[in-house]
Order: structure tokens, then sequence, then C-alpha cells
């Protein structure tokens, strides 16, 4: 079996055997993300998802020690503080290491991109508030924070810094 569509899938099989007791099945589910880039983020890693003409994102991961995966996220209705969402972008940490910081910059494009006045960015469906101070990494803050501004296209520039594995949505 070969799942290529990112997002999350359930898998499930059923084993069905026979022996001198008799016959019997067993059945079994897991629960599996598949995602567009899977990058190992030891010191620092870089990569890039896009969202067709809506948006390009850029991750830069500094000391997570974890794979890092990324991909375009689905919003459901509502999502964004009771309203649609432009975009998102998913990231997903996998390993033991104990995690350091990483930032994600995002570009809506016109005609998608909400004026920046207006611009929201939700955190696993919690807008973020807090303004970040700096946009580099060394730069010792209270995560995640965002910084909001226009981009020279007539676009939206979302900074978001973060030390968890998000579901990142835009308004």
């Amino acid at each position: 079996m070969t799942i290529e569509t990112p997002g999350p899938h359930r898998i499930c099989v059923t084993a069905d055997g026979a022996d001198a007791g008799g016959t019997g099945s067993a059945s079994d589910c897991v629960d599996v993300e598949v995602v567009e880039t899977l990058l190992e983020c030891g010191d620092t890693c870089t990569a890039t998802v896009s969202d067709g003409e809506v948006a390009d994102a850029l991750f830069v991961g500094d000391d997570i020690g974890k794979e890092v995966g990324l991909r375009v996220g689905d919003a459901a209705p509502g999502e964004c503080g009771g309203q649609d969402c432009v975009t998102g972008v998913d990231v997903l940490f996998e390993g033991t290491g104990d995690g350091g910081r990483a930032y994600l910059f995002t570009v809506v494009n016109p005609p998608f991109a909400t004026p920046f006045r207006e611009a929201r960015v939700y955190f696993d469906g919690t807008e973020i508030t807090r303004s970040c101070i700096s946009n580099l990494l060394s730069h010792s803050e209270q995560l995640p924070c965002r910084i909001v501004g226009p981009w020279f296209n007539g676009g939206t520039a979302y900074f978001v810094k973060f030390a968890a594995d998000p579901k990142i949505r835009y308004r």
C-alpha cells in the first residue's frame, strides 16, 4: 500500500488464521501523517513549502534534534477566529530530541492576502497575539510570537517563531 496524499490517514489491517484450536482473526489500526517535505533537523535546517499561487513558506530550525515534516495545512471552516483561513502550514516534529527553536516565514500573495492590519496568525487554533521582539532565532523571548506586515508585491508577510510542532493558520 502506498499513500501519497499529504495529511492524516488511518491504516487498518486484519489477519485471518487457523490452527489446531480453530479459526480466528485479529485487527488493528494506526494513524499516520504524510508530509510534503521531511528533513533531518540536527543543528540548523531549512525547507520550503508552497500552497500554489496562494502562499510560500520558509521553515528554519535551530538545534531541534528531530526530524521535521512540513505540509500545506487544510483549515476547517471557521478555524481562524470564527472565520475561514487563507492558508496554513503544518509543522510536525518527530523523534526524541529535546527540541530547539524554529520559525516559519510565510508570504500570502495577492489577491489572496488579508490586508496586514487585519491579518491574524493562529497556532493550533489559538490566535498568537504576542509580537516577536526579533526575527533572530538566537534572541530569547516568550514563544510562540509573531510579526505581521505588508510585503513588497502587495501581499502579507507572516513571521512566526515557536518551539513546538504546531498547526499554523493565517487569516
